[in-house]
């Protein structure tokens, strides 16, 4: 067996799982998957990484999808190690320092080291969104994304203060336990800043929201002019919330209303006085200013 060999059988395995649960599970499986994976991320990379993290991580009625998948499918015997090399694997990110031709990983969050064994195009200093399969005492790497180094300064800064404000909560926790059991955290970090790196709006504007809120007392009436206006197009209900998008320059800003707040959400400062003026011009008489605010990446996740 190359060395390469137990990675391609992982991932031999990972084709036929998700084809698996396409074709010959029932559809509320993805569904809740998905339910869970989208939430609060929009953009056109929303569900880039969603494969991986489904197959390895997400659970549905306490059972991972690898148990599902044994349950109903005949696995061959040289598969069981893939099988239990996906069950052991988690995501993370990770620090790339080369030593004597081999690609070591430094967790970013644990900081433990992992030497992989096909690292070999991995450049000193990278930083990567990964999943390490274990096989035996050797470990072999799945690549998701690489950050540059003000990116990765960003996104571990976030998932930190995340941790920070779960153990505040909920008692101390190892950060290992954090990282493994709260995985979609980091996805969804991942593909907020992968949509953000393909947008062409300022470099200081993208890691922000621009948001302006107001309230009312007559939802009805708002709804009512906002729907009918014309340039506002209904794009989802979440929770009672009702979304509304307006095109601008080439970008998208949000309209939320809820039972008595309205928000614009703006990826720039000028594209919210846009809307603003829009907004408040359609619902004069109808809502109440309330405040300007500026959230960053991890206000919004």
């Amino acid at each position: 067996m190359t060395s390469h060999e137990p990675l391609r059988a992982i991932e031999a395995l990972m084709v036929k799982g998700i084809e698996y649960f396409l074709t010959k599970h029932s559809n509320k499986v993805i569904d809740a998957a998905k339910e869970d994976y989208l939430k609060g991320v929009e953009g056109d990379y929303k569900e880039f990484g969603f494969d991986n993290w489904f197959l390895c991580d997400f659970k549905y009625e306490d059972k991972d999808m690898m148990t599902y998948y044994l349950q109903n499918q005949t696995v061959m015997a040289e598969e069981k190690p893939s099988v239990e090399s996906v069950r052991q694997s988690w995501f993370s990110y990770f620090e790339v320092f080369e030593i004597e031709g081999k690609s070591l990983l430094k967790d970013l969050f644990t900081r433990a080291d992992y030497k992989v064994e096909n690292g070999e195009l991995l450049g000193d200093g990278t930083i990567v969104a990964a999943r390490l399969y274990p096989d035996g005492s050797k470990y072999y790497i799945e690549i998701l994304e690489q950050f540059d180094g003000e990116t990765h300064q960003h996104v571990t800064g976030a998932v930190l203060a995340k941790y920070n404000e779960y153990c505040s909560q909920f008692g101390t926790v190892e950060i290992e336990q954090f990282i493994k059991e709260h995985s979609l955290l980091l996805y969804k970090f991942m593909t907020v800043f992968r949509n953000i790196s393909f947008q062409e709006s300022d470099a200081e504007d993208e890691l922000m929201v621009y948001q302006s809120d107001y309230v009312f007392e007559n939802r009805d009436k708002v709804i009512e002019e906002i729907s009918t206006e014309g340039s506002f197009e209904f794009v989802d209900e979440d929770e009672g919330a009702e979304i509304y998008s307006v095109a601008l320059e080439g970008h998208i800003v949000e309209v939320v209303i809820s039972s008595n707040k309205l928000e614009i959400e703006a990826p720039t400062e000028a594209l919210r006085k846009s809307v603003k003026t829009k907004v408040e011009s359609l619902l004069e008489g109808y809502i109440s200013f309330v405040q300007d605010i500026i959230l960053t990446i991890d206000d919004i996740l």
